[in-house]
């Protein structure tokens, strides 16, 4: 009798044993499965942000490419620019395409130096110095953008009080009568 409850005994534990690897056989099965859907979903994943970043990276090539041609170009055409205000008295020099010019002119050499410092204090101190120099010219302008402005607002004013766009005519007419009279 104890035999062969021994041999019972032996013979579920073998049993549970079998369940048990082929549970484990089955999961492992399983977990393979899964690993390799995960890995083709990456993969997946993996392809599409790579094709993404080398549409990314061609369109930012072109464009790289164009703007590169476009200064080319405009290099050519700021020659001829160049060229034919030289030919051109100092009066007609001052007008938008000069302004163009010298802010093209200046952003190059600021170029060149932030591109290649020598001497890295220098650069600085010339940059420095750039930037107080556009910083009045920038103070100056709006100055003369605010005074224009008031004026211009107050030309508005003369325009909506005086009738029929006698703008100012009358103010002056009446301020030279009042100058004789005080006279």
């Amino acid at each position: 009798m104890l035999l062969s409850l021994t041999e019972e005994l032996k013979n579920k534990l073998l049993a549970e044993k079998k369940k048990k690897l082929l549970l484990e056989l089955q999961i492992r099965a399983e977990v393979t499965q899964e690993f390799a859907q995960y890995f083709a979903e990456q993969e997946i994943y993996f392809n599409e942000c790579l094709s993404y970043e080398r549409e990314r990276l061609e369109e930012d090539a072109d464009t790289r490419l164009e703007i590169f041609r476009e200064l080319v170009d405009g290099y050519l055409g700021d020659v001829e620019e160049e060229n034919k205000l030289k030919d051109q008295p100092c009066s007609e020099q001052a007008g938008p395409l000069g302004d163009v010019v010298d802010i093209k002119k200046q952003a190059e050499e600021t170029h060149r130096h932030v591109v290649s410092p020598e001497d890295p204090q220098e650069a600085t101190g010339w940059l420095e110095k750039q930037l107080s120099k556009t910083t009045t010219a920038l103070t100056q302008t709006k100055e003369k953008l605010t005074k224009k402005t008031d004026e211009l607002i107050k030309t508005e004013e003369q325009l909506t009080q005086n009738p029929k766009g006698e703008l100012g005519v009358c103010d002056e007419k009446a301020k030279r009568n009042d100058t004789v009279k005080q006279k």
